[in-house]
């Protein structure tokens, strides 16, 4: 995977200098989009069409083992393009549940990632205070690369948009080779306009890339139900009209993946199929997102070469007096009159 830490520099600028849009580009999310294995098993005649995908088992206790594994393996006979991974809440669970033989019996279904999501006491406090190998992410990682499987990181949301890891212990986890992040994000886009969402995503993955010092796997996790809530902000975040439902979210995931700052999205807690699959659909089928805004011409830039010179001088000249608008006209300053203040703008930017 290339390095996204260019992408970032250029995104911080971007993003930055975003405003509403006033037209569209049709895009479809062609990356991996994550989804509960169980939802996947049971429909997954409406999913596999919109492949890439990958099924994630998600084991909350002991006893979810055995189902998990019989989901993937409906899958397989299914569906043999799709990637697995399993994922766990808790690591002591984890290592006292996949033994060797497990271990094998996983990798022969074709799982290739682990994911760890540190939700139960104590495990949460102690990922984000434990140090060295006490701390249960440093074990997760250590455990995942030693049997070959990749590793991903998918704590409670605010736990990485407030920053509550300390710097140290995600150096630590990062240098036993965690492979990336999935940030939840369904509760922030819920109540926040896209493009501080879009910062905020950049601003998270520019750090955890800085202190891996190396490229991440990176995505966001959403949900159908608090995505069509968030439509409710469209007009107010000036993303609209609105159009389609989910659009808030569709916006959101497009930006993220055009300019580079996810690698897949995780969909989840969807109940029935059919809200899952015409979820899916909005961001498979091409959707609207916010265009590349167009550079504006520099002060003093009368003729839009972009340079301050003598030909935006003799522009400024030939209208010196007149009552007309733009820096077309020579009217650097806009205020709908060519005078002296123009000149003074074409003097402070000439050469640039």
């Amino acid at each position: 995977m290339a390095s996204k830490l260019l992408v970032f520099l250029y995104s911080c600028i971007l993003v930055l200098t975003f405003s509403s849009p006033v037209s569209a580009q049709t895009i479809t999310f062609t990356d991996p989009v994550v989804i509960n294995a169980d939802n996947y098993a049971k429909y997954f005649s409406q999913y596999k069409p919109m492949a890439p995908m990958i099924a994630r088992a998600t084991i909350l206790s002991a006893g979810d083992y055995t189902n998990q594994v019989t989901n993937l393996n409906n899958i397989k006979i299914a569906d043999t393009a799709v990637e697995f991974w399993i994922g766990w809440r808790n690591f002591a669970d984890m290592q006292s549940l996949m033994t060797p033989a497990q271990v094998t019996e996983l990798k022969n279904l074709g799982v290739t990632t682990i994911t760890y999501n540190p939700e139960d006491k104590p495990e949460s406090d102690d990922f984000l205070q434990k140090t060295g190998d006490a701390n249960p992410a440093v074990q997760f990682v250590k455990f995942a690369r030693n049997n070959g499987f990749k590793a991903m990181l998918v704590p409670f949301g605010y736990v990485l948009i407030n920053d509550m890891v300390p710097d140290n212990i995600l150096a630590a986890i990062y240098s036993e080779g965690l492979d990336g992040f999935i940030v939840q994000e369904q509760n922030a886009i819920e109540t926040n306009c896209v493009l501080d969402r879009v910062t905020r995503i950049n601003e998270i993955v520019i750090k955890h890339e800085t202190i891996a010092g190396r490229s991440l796997f990176t995505g966001v996790q959403v949900m159908a139900g608090q995505c069509a809530t968030g439509d409710s902000l469209i007009d107010q975040c000036g993303e609209g009209p609105k159009t389609y439902t989910y659009q808030h979210c569709d916006l959101y995931i497009d930006e993220l993946s055009s300019h580079g700052l996810i690698d897949m999205m995780t969909v989840w807690a969807m109940s029935s199929a059919g809200d899952q699959s015409d979820f899916l659909s909005v961001f498979r089928a091409g959707s609207e997102t916010f265009p590349t805004p167009t550079p504006t011409n520099k002060p003093g830039d009368a003729n839009g070469d972009n340079l301050v010179n003598g030909l935006d001088y003799l522009i400024w000249l030939s209208h010196f007096g007149q009552n007309v608008s733009g820096p077309a006209n020579g009217d650097f300053n806009n205020n709908g009159v060519v005078n002296g203040a123009d000149y003074l703008v074409w003097l402070s930017n000439y050469g640039l």
